[in-house]
């Protein structure tokens, strides 16, 4: 089954996902099974509810499935790393942007118990990325300065840069680079 992924700028997208009330969680397993076929499909490493057109607060992260999410801690150094979407030309092109090494989520599991989970590195990030999601906020929106906007490209699926907000973040492709570029803090304008 193809599951459609909203693509951006579907004006949905931009519109918070209220949370979910108790007497409406019997739908969550066919919306947990939705979202992990859609996830297979597309070979993400997380999805939003809102991503497939369900008005739903809640989002898969990895394995983790999260009924209205909120992020309660953030800690640790930011780092800087491309992330694509596949609300955005079906994660075709991505962004570097920052994210905190560590959070703190409350969520409720399809029984509707409240719970809590520390996600750190890539986890954090992909965590970050769905709930964002679920607030109505897109990758590339939200950073003040320095976000650097990537496409793949050719047959081989490599990162390229399509342009610079600010030029003091390099692009780090490889000869041979495949498209998961290392975590990187941009430096200082000031040298």
């Amino acid at each position: 089954m193809m599951n459609k992924i909203v693509q951006y700028p579907d004006p949905s997208l931009n519109v918070p996902v209220e949370p979910l009330h108790l007497d409406d969680f019997g739908g969550l397993p066919h919306v947990h099974q939705t979202l992990k076929e859609a996830m297979e499909e597309y070979g993400a490493v997380g999805i939003a509810a809102n991503q497939l057109g369900l008005n739903t607060r809640a989002c898969l992260v990895g394995e983790n499935f999260l009924v209205n999410p909120v992020i309660v801690e953030q800690k640790g150094s930011v780092t800087y790393a491309l992330e694509g979407c596949l609300s955005i030309e079906y994660g075709q092109k991505g962004y570097v942007r920052p994210a905190d090494e560590e959070v703190v989520v409350y969520y409720e599991d399809m029984e509707g118990l409240v719970k809590h989970k520390r996600f750190t590195d890539f986890e954090a990030r992909v965590a970050l990325h769905e709930i964002r999601h679920l607030d109505g906020k897109l990758i590339n929106e939200g950073v003040e300065d320095g976000l650097v906007e990537m496409a793949k490209v050719g047959s081989c699926g490599k990162w390229m840069t399509l342009g610079f907000k600010d030029d003091h973040y390099p692009c780090r492709l490889k000869k041979g680079h495949t498209g998961i570029h290392e975590p990187y803090i941009p430096k200082e304008n000031n040298e």
